[in-house]
């Protein structure tokens, strides 16, 4: 699942921004109940929750990431 949502971070935006999954859903995330739009003192929290989302599933995608590396680098306290 993680690697799905990662997918759709890092998918390039093509020449319409329709074809955009991620553009989609913030666009729909803006529509009012009545068909209007949200005005953008009520949006910004919105799209602040789904940045702080998205940079926790980069977060999590580069520490599995990480885990799959094998290092065999010194740390410089261990050289001191």
């Amino acid at each position: 699942m993680l690697d799905f949502l990662v997918s759709l971070l890092d998918y390039p935006i093509p020449d319409s921004t329709y074809n955009s999954p991620l553009l989609s859903v913030l666009v729909v995330l803006g529509i009012r109940e009545d068909g209007g739009w949200v005005q953008p003192q009520n949006y910004t929290s919105s799209l602040s929750a789904i940045v702080k989302v998205i940079r926790m599933l980069i977060i999590r995608q580069s520490q599995l990431e990480a885990d799959k590396m094998s290092f065999s680098w010194k740390g410089l306290f261990n050289v001191i």
